[in-house]
């Protein structure tokens, strides 16, 4: 059985960097104890740091690191005004992908 890695990060969709107290831009900790893993995990923390206006940011941010078809799953669960934490669930070596969200209020 394929192994499951979880990404946790946050799609800012407010007005305000959270992480602008600390002179940052985004978090700069992965969410998954994997250095190979280090390079999109960091990529989806970008979705939590500067706000987002769109979809169009996320794809923007995500670019070519990500398949189109997750930037679509991911851009479902964007919501304008609102911090949304998501929990990304991938089996290494499939395509297999589940997302749970929350609000964060």
């Amino acid at each position: 059985m394929p192994e499951t890695l979880c990404f946790r990060f946050t799609i800012n969709g407010t007005d305000k960097n959270p992480f602008d107290k600390y002179g940052l831009l985004q978090n700069p900790f992965s969410s998954v104890a994997k250095a190979e893993y280090d390079r999109i995990a960091l990529t989806l923390n970008s979705l939590g740091g500067e706000p987002i206006k769109s979809e169009a940011d996320i794809h923007q941010r995500l670019g070519n690191r990500v398949s189109r078809e997750v930037r679509e799953i991911i851009c479902q669960h964007y919501k304008p005004g609102k911090n949304v934490e998501v929990k990304l669930y991938w089996q290494i070596g499939t395509k297999d992908i589940n997302i749970k969200s929350r609000v964060r209020e």
